[in-house]
């Protein structure tokens, strides 16, 4: 313990007195072998890492994608964290070699090295080096990040050995530990986070009409993402109520890392849906409004309005119609009016075939919310209202089928 305590005394007296520490190398080599080393898991990500005793932890990120630690005088830093990597057209992860080449650009290069499964480099930023390893592991980027001053550079050449041969992902083999192997982020999630972050930016170089082909490429783009977050995400939502609830059934509040993945849902712009027990994760209605509204043409901004008409509320749940069948015929007033204002809008297809399935519903009902009795009569609140909407509608297209219906019910 007291050989520790020496050596931490004089790994940071060397990185507080600058030049005027003066030693020789066989020294240095010696008393880097003492220095004792802690451990750093991520439990968001999957990973492990040591990192010297003397280093103290500026605390994680805000997504917990990893740590920073600094020695007390602020000259050395270590960084280790889960890094996004991706094409920004595609958003697919770099393979390595594109990767590596991108790092590489605008740096004062000292040293680089390629590997089959990991990449570092060396360079120069002003009197500081920046040193970086990174590992591609399961189409995941790792980062091991060393930023100090030029002159100690020899000094900590083993410490980063140590730190870069330590860094190991963690397997969930074993674990038998249902919330742990429930906390990491999905990948896709973690992708749509990233395009939020990136499509403001992009969208404020596009016309409208640029910025309308980039909704329809990127509402293709994150539906598919939201039906794979669902699927990486299984293992949660099997057990949400296992998390929300005690053994008598009563709601609880759920661990601090559930909550803390349950946040990161709300940043990448899921919402919940709960449909007869089952769990879903789905697409917040703000999630295109926020990047999208007042940046498109008139008829795509129409067609954003038509989206939030329901919001993140239900249109059915447990088979049942979860809004007033008023406020059904109200939504499909509005989805009339747009194919009449916008006939030859590139979404008149996607809207016919919503304003198609809200008529369906008006005028059938589903399983749990039927418009007919037993004996196939529509029962008397829904005649009623089948009646206050022709009345007050007379020149709707659907009022032609209501009439049909009501005709049929004499």
């Amino acid at each position: 313990m007291k050989l520790n305590v020496i050596m931490m005394s004089f790994i940071l007296i060397l990185f507080s007195c600058g030049n005027k520490a003066k030693t020789t190398q066989k020294a240095v080599e010696l008393k880097t072998d003492t220095i004792v080393y802690k451990t750093y898991t991520n439990d968001q990500f999957g990973y492990q890492v040591k990192y010297p005793e003397f280093l103290l932890a500026q605390g994680e990120s805000g997504n917990k994608d990893g740590q920073k630690f600094k020695s007390n005088n602020g000259e050395l830093e270590l960084w280790v964290y889960r890094a996004f990597k991706i094409d920004m057209e595609t958003f697919e992860v770099l393979n390595l070699e594109t990767a590596f080449k991108r790092d590489l650009e605008g740096k004062d290069i000292i040293e680089n090295s390629l590997g089959s499964d990991k990449y570092y480099i060396k360079n120069l930023n002003g009197k500081t080096i920046e040193l970086s390893h990174t590992f591609l592991i399961d189409e995941t980027y790792y980062v091991v990040l060393f930023i100090y001053p030029q002159e100690k550079d020899k000094v900590i050449a083993k410490i980063v050995n140590k730190v870069v041969e330590s860094f190991k992902k963690l397997s969930d083999n074993g674990q038998g530990n249902t919330e742990k192997k429930s906390t990491r982020n999905s990948k896709s999630c973690e992708k749509l986070v990233l395009i939020k972050e990136t499509a403001q930016e992009k969208l404020k170089t596009l016309t409208p009409e640029q910025a309308n082909t980039y909704f329809d490429e990127l509402q293709k783009e994150v539906d598919g993402l939201v039906g794979k977050v669902n699927e990486e995400e299984e293992n949660y939502l099997s057990n949400y109520y296992l998390y929300h609830t005690d053994n008598e059934g009563n709601m609880i509040t759920p661990p601090d890392s559930i909550q803390q993945k349950e946040a990161f849902f709300k940043k990448a712009g899921l919402i919940f849906s709960y449909d007869e027990g089952e769990v879903a994760l789905g697409l917040s209605t703000n999630f295109h409004k926020t990047l999208f509204s007042d940046k498109l043409t008139a008829d795509y901004n129409a067609y954003l309005k038509l989206q939030d008409l329901i919001g993140d509320a239900p249109l059915i749940q447990d088979a049942s119609l979860a809004i007033p069948i008023q406020k059904l015929a109200d939504i499909i007033l509005e989805y009339e009016a747009f194919l009449e204002t916008y006939p030859k809008s590139m979404k008149v297809k996607e809207v016919k075939e919503y304003y198609k399935f809200y008529q369906e519903l008006y005028l059938s009902g589903i399983d749990n919310s039927p418009v007919r009795d037993e004996n196939n009569r529509l029962l008397q609140d829904v005649e009623q209202e089948f009646k206050r909407f022709v009345k007050n509608y007379p020149k709707s297209q659907t009022t032609v089928l209501v009439e049909e219906v009501l005709n049929k019910n004499k």
